[in-house]
């Protein structure tokens, strides 16, 4: 599920991480604020950082 299917797109993070805490939800973000939300208050809820690198990466295909 992204933010737009919830009407959380462009909403701050503090609303998102509050909406995915009390529903259960991890975030998965290249948004380093999360990162640092993650690291200053713990989980729920949990947060997977995908750094730029990483997903431009993942997203190669290799002949």
């Amino acid at each position: 599920m992204c933010a737009i299917d919830v009407q959380l797109k462009g909403q701050n993070d503090q609303k998102i991480w509050l909406y995915a805490a009390d529903n259960g939800y991890t975030i998965v973000t290249k948004d380093d604020d999360f990162r640092a939300l993650s690291l200053l208050r713990g989980a729920p809820p949990k947060v997977i950082w995908a750094s730029p690198f990483s997903v431009d990466r993942s997203l190669r295909v290799t002949p």
